[in-house]
């Protein structure tokens, strides 16, 4: 499940206002584009980077754009479910199926280059719906969350057929690009681990959430979609557990987060910067149901090149245990150590690749076969 900050927070929340005088560079109001008066306000929106002003009439609207919180009059686009949406946002909503399906097959791409061995990976038992507002709610209620209208932007739903998983994701429609791809991650994430997370691993709520956020964060990272991510961070459904997680991943490794999620010690990571919030099972623990275990690949004690695969303009580098495109970069596994590394350029034989720490490159080449 993922819900959205935008509608979990009132107006005044959701918006820093800062009343101005009428000597600064403003002079027409954004929503009714009339000039401004002696006095109006300054409307910080959590999706725009630059503040907006707002002449105090348009300020007494009680009605907003569902993505950035400026305020709409009682004429602006409107979906069937009561949603409104500015100009500038009603362009770019995301209402239709087919595209929402394209952007969700996306999302699931991202996800499978970051959990790529880490258990199965949900794909063709896996379906999408883009539904309305309304379809949302019940959704959400028939599961017991009670949240309010709208705050509910994901939900998924796994059946199990004996062995086999089959997972149902609902997605808000009227969302942008971005967050429409962000809460698609978010919820594969959910799909991933009800597959995957053993029956006797036990995790609290906010954990199960934080540890989706962090997927949708990664996926928004490696897509340098900025403004989402500060979104995303600055959610507070999952009580602190978003920014436990990313805090853990920069002084772990995402790894062993993942190791942490299927079998770990605690249902809640209590603190990212000691090793105790990590704790692992020992492997001669006893567990019911069981499964093998899987002997662990040895870490190369050196940056080595993997393997490469894509096409010419799109290649991706495999680096000891992390997949690279150029211009990324990864915390890289090396001995008992991270070394953050950044990929410069990628042919079909090598990896041209920088380490941040020092500024020193190096050329990986593909091992002779």
């Amino acid at each position: 499940m993922r819900l959205s900050l935008r509608r979990l927070v009132t107006l005044l929340t959701a918006c820093t206002v800062l009343l101005a005088a009428s000597a600064l560079a403003a002079t027409q109001c954004v929503v009714c584009e009339k000039n401004l008066g002696e006095r109006f306000f300054w409307v910080t929106s959590p999706v725009l980077t630059e503040r907006q002003p707002v002449c105090l009439a348009c300020a007494k609207l009680e009605t907003a754009c569902f993505v950035c919180r400026i305020p709409v009059k009682a004429h602006s686009f409107k979906l069937e479910d009561g949603r409104r949406f500015c100009d500038r946002h009603a362009r770019s909503l995301i209402l239709d199926q087919r595209e929402a399906d394209g952007i969700f097959t996306d999302a699931k791409r991202e996800m499978f280059r970051l959990l790529r061995g880490s258990g199965e990976m949900p794909n063709l038992n896996v379906s999408m719906k883009l539904v309305d507002g309304k379809v949302m709610t019940g959704l959400a209620k028939q599961l017991g969350l009670g949240h309010d209208q709208f705050t509910t932007v994901g939900l998924t739903r796994t059946r199990k057929d004996g062995a086999e998983c089959f997972h149902t994701v609902f997605l808000l429609n009227g969302q942008t690009r971005s967050g429409l791809l962000a809460a698609g991650a978010h919820e594969y994430a959910h799909a991933w681990m009800n597959e995957n997370v053993p029956p006797d691993r036990k995790l609290d709520p906010d954990a199960v959430e934080g540890f989706c956020e962090l997927m949708a964060y990664k996926v928004m990272s490696d897509l340098r979609e900025e403004t989402e991510k500060q979104i995303i961070l600055k959610n507070a459904y999952t009580r602190g557990q978003i920014d436990t997680f990313v805090q853990a991943e920069d002084e772990h490794h995402f790894h062993r987060i993942v190791h942490w999620v299927k079998s770990g010690v605690g249902e809640r990571i209590k603190s990212s910067r000691t090793t105790t919030g990590l704790d692992l099972k020992r492997q001669d623990q006893p567990r019911l149901p069981s499964w093998p275990q899987a002997v662990p690949t040895p870490v190369p004690d050196t940056l080595q090149l993997k393997g490469i695969s894509g096409r010419p303009g799109r290649w991706l580098a495999l680096i000891n245990n992390e997949t690279l495109r150029a211009g990324e970069s990864a915390r890289v596994r090396v001995a008992a150590t991270n070394v953050l590394v950044r990929c410069l350029a990628i042919t079909e034989q090598s990896a041209m690749i920088e380490l941040v720490a020092t500024g020193e490159r190096r050329t990986l080449s593909l091992p002779p076969r």
